[in-house]
């Protein structure tokens, strides 16, 4: 059986350490990727690694996509040689190295930090459904500029996600005006009169993979509307479904709401469709990984 101590590589050392001067550690300087690993592939890389571009162009990171790459399939390589084919890759960029003060180095060097996470997960094409979840007391901060990014700063989900124990599987975020806006690790969508609604995220949460597969790939091959919108705590209830999704887990229905409101969800039919759509979009991404290997 494979070991389930993870696979560490720093800029391509596996087993380095990371400077305790790195701006990544000392202010969140920096962005990271969570992308599934299935039979020693990453299907859905080439949606990972365009907004992990994106990000670093964003934040004026100078990130060398050839490099990051060749770091990744050395450490690939290393979980082939061990026997772990399955998982979870987990890519963390930071600006590098630096000294006090927040002002960014004018040359910076960045840091490329890749961790291959041994899973025995449940296949993302395999459907999930039954999912409890609560509505969170800690509210999303807003931010126009780092909205949309899966940036280093995550403060605000880590106070959310302690509010609760195993009893949930989990939280919805809110913003200061008690908007929905995503759950604490996935996107949520809703079905509502018959649209596929998706809260608006140009000021608060990220962006996610699984979320922008759903909205320009999954949904057009429905034929279902989608629409992005703000999004009430009401309007979540009004609906007749839930889910939520990510590109680790998939798309998960939800059966209830547990908080300060209540709601039970008997429909999946929509949530069902999705998840055998995504079987299939998951198998001709991993088809193209094999034909360009």
């Amino acid at each position: 059986m494979p070991t389930l101590t993870p696979l560490i590589s720093v800029n391509g050392v596996l087993d380095a350490t990371l400077s305790p001067l790195d701006r990544g550690l000392a202010y969140g300087d920096g962005l990271f990727e969570t992308c599934r690993l299935s039979e020693g592939k990453i299907p859905l890389w080439r949606f990972h690694v365009a907004r992990l571009m994106r990000g670093c162009d964003h934040l004026k990171i100078p990130v060398n996509r050839d490099l990051l790459e060749a770091y990744r399939d050395g450490l690939m390589d290393e979980a082939k040689a061990r026997g772990i084919a399955d998982g979870v890759l987990k890519v963390i960029v930071t600006r590098g190295g630096g000294g006090r003060g927040y002002c960014p180095p004018q040359k910076p060097h960045p840091t490329l930090c890749l961790f291959i996470f041994p899973s025995n997960e449940v296949d993302i094409t395999v459907p999930v459904t039954g999912a409890a979840v609560r509505v969170c007391a800690q509210k999303l901060s807003a931010n126009e500029s780092l909205a949309g990014l899966k940036h280093l700063n995550r403060l605000d989900y880590v106070l959310a996600r302690a509010e609760w124990g195993d009893d949930y599987q989990e939280g919805l975020l809110l913003d200061e005006n008690d908007h929905v806006i995503e759950a604490t690790a996935h996107n949520v969508f809703l079905f509502h009169e018959g649209k596929l609604l998706t809260p608006d995220l140009s000021k608060h949460g990220v962006a996610g993979i699984m979320r922008q597969i759903i909205i320009e790939h999954l949904a057009p091959a429905l034929g279902l509307p989608v629409v992005i919108a703000q999004i009430s705590l009401a309007d979540v209830c009004d609906s007749t479904e839930l889910l939520l999704c990510n590109s680790v887990k998939g798309i998960s229905s939800v059966a209830r709401i547990e908080s300060h409101i209540s709601k039970n969800y008997s429909s999946e039919t929509h949530t069902r469709a999705l998840q055998q759509q995504l079987k299939k979009f998951i198998q001709s991404e991993s088809d193209q990984t094999e034909a360009e290997a």
